[in-house]
């Protein structure tokens, strides 16, 4: 039994205005970065800027759940169209970007097809060449916060199908953390060898440690549909 949904509206402030606040967040994170003199108090705030990436992703979750549970499809033509929609929704602009950021700001490495590939497919945030953490081609800068977001698109429909519940989504949330400690301690053997700042940036870009993030989406949505806003 699907729970219901927190709200019949498409549209709802709430969440316009923590995309909203997750916006200013990011841009006042790399505002920031542009300005490395600036005085440590100020310094300190914009780099809490990086909290915008989050936001973002908990209110991803908590709609993706509200649209899967207002639809009246079922099955395999759920799922079908869900993964429509994701790709027609984040692609084409993702695309167009990278063709805008290689004309205006060209690589100076040169074009890569393996790192465009990587990219196209959303798989680049699942290793440190590929965002990349250190030097070379982004195609598109910030990309590895889609690529995290496809990655949670592709297991989204099986965690829609099992985490009908409070209780569910809570058991996940727990598991999502203890996994997340298990995966990070395996990527840090398992990059042996790449810098230290590199490790660092990629164990805390990559898609296990920011589970537990959508998982908490997933738990708010259902404190949402207990008491709708």
């Amino acid at each position: 039994a699907r729970p219901p949904a927190p709200s019949t509206s498409s549209k709802l402030d709430y969440i316009d205005a923590v995309r909203g606040w997750a916006i200013l967040l990011v841009i006042t994170s790399h505002v920031g970065g542009r300005f490395a003199e600036l005085p440590y108090p100020i310094k300190k705030l914009t780099n809490f800027g990086w909290c915008g990436v989050q936001m973002f992703f908990l209110a991803s979750a908590v709609t993706l759940m509200m649209s899967w549970h207002r639809q009246k499809e079922t099955g395999w033509t759920a799922v079908r169209h869900f993964f429509v929609r994701r790709f027609l929704r984040i692609a084409p602009m993702y695309y167009l970007g990278a063709l805008i950021y290689f004309i205006v700001e060209p690589p100076a490495s040169g074009f890569d097809l393996l790192q465009m590939l990587r990219s196209f497919l959303f798989v680049n945030a699942w290793h440190p060449d590929w965002i990349p953490t250190t030097s070379g081609w982004k195609v598109v800068p910030g990309g590895w916060s889609i690529g995290v977001e496809f990655t949670f698109y592709a297991l989204f429909p099986i965690l829609a199908a099992l985490l009908t519940s409070l209780p569910r989504a809570l058991l996940f949330t727990f598991a999502a953390l203890v996994l997340a400690v298990f995966a990070n301690q395996f990527g840090a053997i398992w990059l042996n060898g790449y810098s230290a700042a590199s490790i660092d940036l990629f164990l805390d870009l990559w898609f296990p440690n920011q589970a537990p993030v959508f998982a908490m989406g997933i738990v708010l949505y259902h404190l949402l549909a207990r008491s709708p806003l």
